[in-house]
């Protein structure tokens, strides 16, 4: 009942469910286990709180608090796509309405050590989740010198695989044609269009995490990284999103003694290679992910900056959307994507009346620009978006945003 006292109840409140706690591995820098060996709830026990939160009109759900929902139900490290289906099964018929489905964490090691296992979980994840989920992956570090001091679970090459094989058993969008079959790599890289032409974004994709200053960095640290991304673009895989951080270092775990010692003196290093990132391969992989005409819906109005407004989706790692113009707040609004930078993008209503369309959304449509949007206004109205090719025939998919 708590629930329907947040402010944002509730259409803007998002609860995270702890499935676990505890992990199997020994990770130098992780506090995960200081609570010891893996111990999950019981799906029963995770279902009941959705259908609890749902009868008090919670619609939006995360289940967090795990270091590996690939483990989920069974031995802290191999999969148990049984488990799986019973818990995304059993949130999906207590909740049929909700509206966001999202996890947390999945650890690489799983899929490299169980493979078969590890595409069926994630196979039973991809049906019932809703779209944008975002499995991060704990990477840390591509360099084999930090991977070996700090007891790291994959090399780059098995986290490699793993990413690969995310992308092959999640990376659909819905309205894939069923010809267009898991591993086919149209799936993995190509914009799906579904029944009103428009994609939407990804069922699941693996985030990478990457740590700094863990004991054995140097400066051939983040070549090792910026290899292991630009592999990852180059493939033609589909990332969500990349995680850069500086380590923590937490009483009780090995890092402790060490503290922020090498972060420190790695720091300029560290500004300029996080910089090199978010431009050469954050940028062009977003692009990738929410290609122009990508539909969010329900997109939550947050705040004004610029003569724009900004909201985001609920949901695990949210796209934060730019929208023309200044929109009530505490609303919501389907947008459809026209452009990207290196972390955020922009959007216009979807679908856009060119008839009522304001200007700066017009020239936000791609092909657009200031002359052409005013040749569209002056000709108002219209009975369709095809009459207003007759304005300018080098409109490129106006169809994709408009009607």
């Amino acid at each position: 009942f708590v629930v329907e006292q947040h402010p944002n109840h509730p259409d803007y409140l998002i609860c995270e469910l702890e499935t676990s706690r505890g992990c199997a591995y020994r990770c130098s820098f992780c506090t995960e286990p200081l609570y010891g060996d893996p111990a999950f709830r019981a799906p029963d026990s995770v279902v009941g709180e959705v259908d609890a939160l749902s009868d008090r009109g919670v619609a939006h759900f995360r289940l967090g608090r795990q270091a590996d929902i690939l483990a989920y139900g069974g031995d802290g490290e191999a999969p148990n796509p049984d488990a799986l289906r019973e818990l995304y099964g059993g949130i999906r018929e207590v909740a049929p309405e909700l509206r966001t489905l999202h996890l947390d964490n999945m650890n690489p090691v799983t899929i490299t050590d169980y493979p078969e296992a590890s595409r069926e979980a994630i196979r039973v994840i991809a049906e019932h989740n809703t779209p944008g989920d975002t499995a991060a992956f704990g990477l840390e570090s591509a360099d084999p010198v930090v991977q070996e001091e700090n007891n790291l679970l994959v090399t780059a090459e098995e986290c490699l695989e793993a990413v690969r094989v995310v992308n092959e058993e999640g990376g659909w969008r819905p309205g894939d044609t069923p010809e267009t079959t898991p591993g086919d790599p149209d799936r993995v890289t190509g914009p799906s269009t579904g029944p009103d032409a428009s994609p939407r974004l990804p069922k699941l994709l693996p985030g990478i995490n990457l740590v700094h200053g863990l004991t054995g960095e140097r400066p051939e640290t983040y070549e090792h990284n910026k290899r292991f991304l630009q592999t990852v673009y180059d493939e033609g895989l589909m990332l969500r999103r990349i995680n850069i951080r500086q380590v923590m270092a937490f009483a009780g775990t090995e890092m402790a003694e060490t503290g922020a010692e090498i972060a420190q003196e790695h720091k300029d290093q560290f500004q300029a290679y996080k910089r090199e990132v978010r431009e050469t391969i954050d940028n062009p992989m977003l692009d990738r992910v929410v290609p122009p005409g990508t539909v969010l819906p329900d997109l939550h109005l947050e705040y004004h900056q610029d003569g724009k407004t900004f909201g985001r989706q609920l949901g695990t790692y949210a796209l934060l959307v730019a929208v023309p113009g200044e929109r009530e707040l505490g609303t919501t609004v389907d947008v459809a994507i026209t452009d990207h930078g290196y972390r955020s993008v922009t959007g216009v209503p979807y679908p856009l009346d060119v008839n009522a369309a304001s200007m700066d959304e017009l020239t936000a449509v791609p092909g657009i620009n200031r002359n052409t949007a005013g040749d569209i206004v002056v000709g108002r109205p219209y009975d369709s978006v095809a009459d207003v090719d007759a304005v300018d025939p080098g409109i490129v998919d106006l169809g994709a945003y408009a009607v």
